[in-house]
């Protein structure tokens, strides 16, 4: 990556260091950014010349180009489902993974079931579908293909998702 990245920090009220963040890109030239928090959505504006790379996914079309990246808490910073009473029971192990991922949904009468895994940049690299499932059902994943790092797997059951944190040893 280039010499100068933006480094975000998230600290509390008493400064204690909750999490951190580096906004890549491939060259020198990374200048400013501006954060608006959104509930537990972080929106950083950042320019730059830069070509594509690191978080950059479009390439400058001469002279500076002003780009977004937005982070969530709830997808990026957690290692929980995100999930409400109204949401089927997901569970997936083992997280982190090596290969293999088993995605279990604990409901009844399920009749159908996305799998979608992102990559950090939000880009889906993985989908999968599943039709007419009864109950109770679990989901076998190769995953062998992906580079160590961190991914989002969306998994929607019946128009209803959840989110999870996928890490990949």
């Amino acid at each position: 990556m280039g010499p100068e990245q933006s480094w975000i920090i998230k600290i509390d009220g008493l400064g204690i260091k909750q999490w951190d963040k580096t906004l890549f890109t491939v060259t020198q030239g990374l200048q400013g950014f501006a954060a608006e928090v959104d509930s537990d959505c972080y929106v950083f504006a950042n320019y730059t010349a830069s070509g594509i790379g690191g978080h950059k996914t479009q390439s400058s079309q001469g002279g500076l180009d002003y780009w977004l990246v937005k982070f969530c808490d709830s997808i990026f910073f957690s290692t929980s489902i995100q999930q409400n009473d109204f949401h089927p029971s997901v569970s997936v192990f083992p997280n982190p993974f090596l290969s293999d991922i088993s995605i279990t949904i604990l409901k009844q009468n399920i009749k159908q079931a996305s799998f979608i895994i992102r990559n950090s940049l939000g880009q889906a690299i993985l989908s999968k579908q599943e039709n007419n499932i009864s109950n109770n059902y679990t989901k076998m994943l190769d995953l062998s293909f992906l580079e160590k790092g961190i991914y989002i797997l969306d998994v929607v059951v019946d128009g209803e998702t959840s989110i999870v944190k996928l890490v990949k040893q």
